[in-house]
């Protein structure tokens, strides 16, 4: 029987379980409640002039923290920004945008008041030089200056998960073509400089290096479109300087380590970078291996057919080879920051490539009539064919009390030393039409130069900026050559070239509201001195004076459009190769360098209009060069024997047009196009020669974050050369078509391991092969060659180790030398080439 007592206490029981659970419910939905408001701030920025102010970083703290934010984001074209906030509470807003002061706001958002309007906000100009808010870490992704575009590779978040050669493609005016090969405006005719100053690593093995190199160890890329008197970028038409990260005052180390595989090779590429810092002093060091063991990934062929137009004679070659290589690259660099005004820093590296290559070869002549004249075959072998170079660099910088103000000295060494040793033997011949049955060879050149430089840069009544230097240079390049005839002679020749340049430039800037200007003059004087050893020739000696002026205009109407006009004048040295007299003779052809060749002027008039939009970026460029003493390389028949040298005869003409457009339709999508088109025209005076065509190049990107964070890449290309004064060179079929697809993914925490797969052509295994033709008074020739491997599939992983906000601090400028072209001097060949791709 159920009790009133037991009734009583069940009552209770349930009461008190009813009324526990009502106020659960009661604290769950009050949560739920409060969880449910949108907490926002928004507001609207503009310019003193009204103009809405575009792209200004927005960034909000707690009120009480000044190291993370809580929110992240840039305005809108419109000037406008909203973002939500995940509590109530007080904060503070940031507004910074470059040449403006920045803002603070504090603001508080509440159940009450759960949007926090702060209405119109007025960006004021700033009274500081654009040089001192370089190291603000709150910079926009790209920003423009009269003679260069900055792309902020930390404020990408794709940095830090990306290799060098990646990013590159996102970088206003720059492209990267599927084999690596990195072009500005469609061109090779380029210079690579790190921190302000050449890396002769990086101009001569950019496309293994970037593939290694982490997009997290850099601050910025710089793509300087008018190199100045104070670039000193002589023979070139642009500068791609990457700038690594600047040092803070942190104790630590981190790295990257990586691994690259293509096929058809055997073995992955190797690679490392490493940054450290204690107290003052930092360090960095960098290194990786290529190594191409796979004979057939390189195996070519090739059929070419040269008629003899004085006797009508036909000569017939078919040839098949092989090679291998493998090659090697390091750095360290290292800073030491005594105060703020004092900073010393340091760099050493190189790299070393030794190749080996084999071929085969059947030559046949027949008369007009088709009659053979005579036949051989050549067996050749390469081994090895080496190039070693080192270079380090010293610099002390003194900064004044002025902002900006900074005076340079810096030294710098460079050495090469490029070694060559082959055999080629005749066999399995009838009527020879040489006395001798093959050529042993034994071919070295070496350069040392010595660089001196001053700099001293100085900002003045708040727009105006001026440098000021004096450099001296002395290179000195030797080259030895034996060459043994079996059964006949033997020849040694040997070659001293000596260029000593003193320089003065002066270069001024100026940044006043909407308008821009840079001005640039530099002289220079060079003595060249030509001396044989060995006497077989005359030494000589001659003395240059160059003038060598630059002018830039920018104008910005607004913070979406910039319109931009410059004159640039440039200087090209010629290099060892050009200049070294040693004939190389082969039953068919003789060649030889020239050395009284003398330096090449060459000038560009270039327009340019940039839009620069939220999602949508344009470039659009237009050029004008000349040069009326280009070397180029002459020819003549005398008894169905060609004799080629070079001679200062160019008188070259050239236009070129080229668009650059970026669309990201989402955060998730972007396409990116950069082609163009250029016609050149070229002609000989003392032959009469003359030539002219039409050149094109494009390059189109389809990128897309799927799910997972798998991040996908489409891609493709293509080219076509215009003619030149003596040859032309051409795809045959879909040659000139490369296109291929990539995936990557992050893994662990902060992403430190990134793993990506891709496919380069993928539906065609093997080219159609290659056109080439050239031609003189007296033949003109043929030539197709193909490459067995088209196709390739590649694996990369990295991962990233350590925690560091620091790198090895930098000078300002520092030395430049890029007046050589073809050889012994300066920084060798540009970016992944020297010739020019159908750019400026």
């Amino acid at each position: 029987m159920i009790t009133n007592t037991t009734l009583v206490l069940t009552n209770y029981l349930y009461m008190s379980h009813f009324r526990a659970a009502m106020a659960c419910l009661m604290l769950i939905a009050t949560s739920l409640i409060a969880n449910a408001v949108d907490f926002k701030v928004k507001g609207l920025t503009k310019d003193t002039d009204g103009e809405p102010a575009m792209y200004v970083t927005v960034k909000v703290y707690s009120v009480n923290d000044s190291v993370k934010p809580v929110v992240t984001a840039v305005t809108s074209e419109k000037g406008t920004f909203s973002r939500s906030l995940k509590a109530a509470g007080k904060y503070r807003l940031n507004l910074f945008s470059v040449g403006k002061t920045p803002v603070n706001k504090i603001f508080e958002v509440s159940s009450a008041q759960p949007v926090a309007d702060l209405g119109t906000i007025v960006l004021e100009d700033a009274n500081y030089e654009l040089g001192t808010v370089e190291v603000i870490a709150t910079k926009p992704l790209v920003s423009l200056e009269v003679d260069r575009i900055g792309y902020d590779v930390q404020a990408d978040e794709e940095s830090k998960t990306s290799m060098l050669d990646e990013l590159l493609r996102k970088v206003p005016l720059v492209s990267v073509d599927p084999d690596g090969t990195i072009k500005i405006n469609g061109s090779t005719d380029f210079k690579i400089y790190k921190n302000g100053r050449p890396n002769n690593s990086y101009s001569r093995n950019a496309k293994e290096i970037f593939k290694a190199l982490p997009a997290s160890m850099i601050e910025k890329i710089e793509v300087i479109t008018e190199p100045g008197a104070r670039e000193d970028a002589e023979g070139v038409n642009a500068i791609l300087n990457i700038v690594t990260l600047k040092n803070t005052v942190t104790k630590g180390a981190m790295g990257n380590v990586s691994l690259y595989y293509s096929t058809p090779q055997y073995f992955p590429n190797p690679n490392i970078w490493l940054s450290a810092q204690y107290d003052k002093v930092a360090l960095s060091f960098y290194g990786g291996l290529n190594i191409r063991t796979n004979k057939k990934a390189n195996e070519s062929t090739s059929t070419s057919e040269t008629v003899y137009e004085q006797t009508g004679d036909i000569l017939r070659s078919d040839s098949e080879g092989t090679s291998r290589s493998f090659f090697g690259y390091w750095g360290l660099e290292g800073s030491w920051e005594a105060d703020t005004l004092n900073l010393l820093t340091f760099e050493f590296g190189g790299y070393s490539s030794r190749n080996k290559s084999s071929s085969f070869g059947l030559t046949e002549m027949f008369s007009s009539n088709g009659d053979r004249l005579y036949h051989y075959a050549t067996r050749s072998h390469t081994d090895p064919s080496s190039w070693t170079d080192l270079n380090g660099s010293v610099n002390y910088q003194r900064s004044t009390k002025r902002k900006g103000e900074t005076i340079v000295l810096s030294y710098r060494l460079s050495g090469t030393d490029n070694r060559s040793e082959s055999e080629s033997y005749y066999e399995d011949y009838d009527l020879l039409p040489v006395p001798y049955t093959g050529i042993l060879s034994n071919e070295k050149a070496t350069g040392m130069e010595h660089t001196f430089q001053v700099d001293w840069t100085r900002p003045f009544a708040k727009y105006h900026t001026i440098d000021i230097g004096g450099k001296y240079i002395y290179r000195d390049n030797h080259s030895n050559s034996y060459r043994e005839y079996i059964g006949f002679d033997t020849d040694l020749s040997e070659f001293k070239h000596i260029t000593q340049v003193a320089a003065l430039f002066a270069d001024y800037r100026l940044n006043i509201g909407k308008f821009g200007a840079r001005a640039g003059v530099r002289y220079e004087y060079s003595h060249l001195a030509a001396k044989f050893p060995d006497d077989s020739d005359t030494p000589f000696s001659a003395d240059l004076n160059d003038w060598v002026p630059n002018a830039g205009l920018i104008y910005n109407p607004n913070r979406k459009n910039s319109l931009k006009l410059s004159f640039g004048s440039r200087i090209q040295r010629p290099g060892i190769n050009y200049l070294n007299p040693a004939e190389n003779i082969t039953p068919n052809a003789t060649s030889s360098g020239n050395p009284d060749l003398e330096s090449v002027r060459k000038n560009s008039l270039t327009f340019q209009y940039n839009y620069m939009g939220a999602r949508f970026n344009l470039g659009l460029t237009a050029n004008y060069n000349f040069s009326n003493n280009d070397i180029i390389q002459v020819t003549r028949v005398e008894e169905n024997h060609t004799y080629s040298t070079y001679e200062n005869a160019g008188r070259l003409k050239g236009f070129s047009s080229r668009i650059y457009a970026n669309w990201r339709p989402t955060n998730k999508t972007s396409l990116m196009l950069s082609g163009g088109v250029n016609y050149n025209h070229s002609r000989n005076p003392i032959t009469g020669e003359k030539a002219h065509g039409w050149g094109n190049n494009i390059y189109g990107r389809f990128a897309q974050t799927l799910p997972w964070d798998i991040n996908l890449s489409v891609w493709g290309s293509s080219y076509c050369s215009p003619k030149g004064l003596n040859s032309s060179f051409r795809a045959a079929g879909w040659s000139n078509i490369y296109y291929g697809i990539d995936l990557r993914k992050s893994f662990l925490k902060e992403k430190r391991l990134s793993v990506g797969i891709g496919v380069n052509n993928p539906v065609h295994s093997k080219t159609p092969g290659y056109i080439s033709k050239s031609w003189a008074d007296g033949y003109h020739s043929r030539t197709f060659m193909a490459l067995k491997y088209y196709r390739n599939f590649n694996v990369s992983v990295s991962y990233r180790f350590g925690k560091m906000s620091t790198s090895v601090k930098k000078v300002k400028g520092g030395i430049q030398n890029d007046d050589v072209v073809g050889g012994g001097g300066g920084n060798g060949n540009s970016g992944s080439g020297s010739s020019n791709s159908g750019g400026n």
